[in-house]
Parts: structure tokens; sequence; C-alpha cells
């Protein structure tokens, strides 16, 4: 299942004046991940060619394994700004094709599950031994 946020609306503002669009903005949450020895960081949020999409870039930048969760991002249809409008659904997949191109390991939320707990068991067997 995808989420989209249809019939929302961007700001009205000029995008000079919106705020960053990344989680990091500073780079304290960076420095607070090192400082507990993460190296892998999972994006999901909205919106997915923005926030997410900057956010993801920001993290690969400072080395971090980005895992990009295909099904857990959302955006909204795009209006016509002179090159014609764009539906939610286009703008996500684009920018998922993008992603996998560069900086980020892509996957929906089952296929990250199933990772997660195939490393558990093999940490789990490395334990035992």
């Amino acid at each position: 299942m995808r989420f989209s946020l249809t019939g929302a609306a961007p700001s009205s503002r000029a995008p000079a004046d919106r705020p960053r669009r990344r989680a990091a903005k500073r780079k304290t949450l960076f420095i607070v991940l090192r400082e507990w020895d993460v190296d892998t960081v999972i994006i999901s949020g909205t919106t997915t060619e923005n926030c997410c999409h900057a956010t993801a870039r920001d993290a690969m930048f400072r080395n971090y394994r980005v895992v990009f969760l295909s099904d857990a991002t959302a955006t909204y249809d795009h209006p016509d700004c002179g090159f014609g409008p764009m539906p939610n659904e286009q703008v996500h997949h684009a920018t998922l094709v993008i992603l996998a191109a560069s900086t980020a390991h892509v996957m929906p939320v089952a296929d990250l599950r199933e990772r997660l707990a195939g490393a558990r068991l093999v940490r789990d067997a490395a334990h035992a031994a």
C-alpha cells in the first residue's frame, strides 16, 4: 500500500521563504547518530521529493547507508508551474527511481522487515556459537 496526499497543496509561500526541506537541517542529528554508532538511516514520511529526498541525500553525503521506504513515503499532486501538472503517483515514482540510482536502497516496508529479521537470526546464531 502506498500513501498519497491527494488534495493537499504546497505552501503558498515563495520557495526562498520556506524553511529547509530536510529533517537534519542542523548537523546535530548526524552528530548524535555517530555518537550512537548508527551507520544506517531509514527514511519515511512526507514529502517524497522534498523532505524525504533531501534527508536521504544529506545522510548519503555523510557516508550513512540509506534505506528509503517506498511505501512509507508520500507526496501530493503538483500543479502546472509551466511544465504541466504531475500527479502524485508520477512524482513519487520518479523520485524513487532517482534515489535508487544514486542515493539509497529503495524498498517497501515488508522487505525491510525481512532483512531485519534475517539479520537478527544471524546475530542470534553468532551469539549462540
